[in-house]
């Protein structure tokens, strides 16, 4: 699976593990304040950049491929779509935590011998969880600022071709001599 070695995972992890240590605990208000925001700015964005891509940048996306051989309209696609998926995921668990951790937990394990020291571990690993998805939605957002700026460069190459070839006053359409 390809995020597995993605740089922003491995960073939100780091992140996560290091919260661990500063047993930070608020992240659920953090999600639900920023996600929102973040979420929409993204569809915005989303929506400008499909509505923009025309004609010749939309032919330029769809040829130019990257590394993986995916053309760069579909990386673009795709990492907007991984972004606002991030956001809900995020979002949701946000929003699910305080039953996940006050009514779940207690409940499947109440009657086991252990059940104390699972509850606070348990409560740690979902809290550690939580870090780590607040930490790579926010990341996620570079990696899509990044696909912004290869198309513009992209777009910013066709345009310097096309005002070169206006600007040697050949026409394209007639053969030289």
């Amino acid at each position: 699976m390809e995020i597995l070695r993605s740089p922003y995972l491995h960073i939100s992890l780091l992140l996560g593990l290091s919260s661990l240590a500063w047993n930070a605990k608020s992240w659920e208000n953090h999600i639900t304040s920023i996600s929102p925001s973040l979420l929409g700015f993204t569809l915005a964005g989303y929506t400008v950049f499909i509505a923009s891509v025309s004609g010749r940048l939309l032919k330029g996306l769809i040829k130019a491929k990257a590394s993986d051989g995916h053309s760069y309209f579909q990386k673009v696609n795709s990492a907007f779509f991984h972004f606002i998926f991030v956001q809900c995921v995020a979002t949701l668990y946000a929003i699910t935590f305080p039953a996940l951790t006050s009514f779940s937990l207690p409940l499947l394990l109440g009657g086991l011998p252990f059940a104390a020291q699972f509850n606070s571990a348990g409560y740690c690993l979902l809290n550690f969880l939580g870090w780590v998805l607040l930490f790579y939605s926010i990341l996620v957002v570079v990696a899509v600022l990044i696909w912004i700026y290869r198309i513009i460069n992209l777009n910013e190459q066709a345009v310097l071709k096309d005002l070169k070839d206006e600007g040697s006053g050949a026409d394209p359409k007639t053969p030289a001599n």
